[in-house]
């Protein structure tokens, strides 16, 4: 779950996870909750080795500004 708060109205929020060499496992977009504030994204590919992890957020906003978050696990 990502929460995206923006002066804008948030768009889109695109979720990519690459694994610890920093390769790409999966992206796509989140879907907003029905609290019009979370962001959900639901993986479908198999991560055996969590650690290094890194996940990715990137949120758009109505102007088309973007913000990236990421977290490493």
């Amino acid at each position: 779950t990502v929460r995206a708060i923006d002066n804008f109205r948030v768009t889109e929020v695109k979720v990519s996870i690459y694994d610890a060499a920093d390769a790409l496992i999966e992206s796509g977009l989140a879907i907003l909750s029905a609290n019009n504030l979370d962001w959900v994204y639901e993986t479908t590919s198999l991560n055996t080795n969590l650690a290094g992890t890194k996940i990715t957020a990137e949120a758009k906003d109505t102007p088309g500004s973007t913000t990236l978050e990421t977290i490493i696990l």
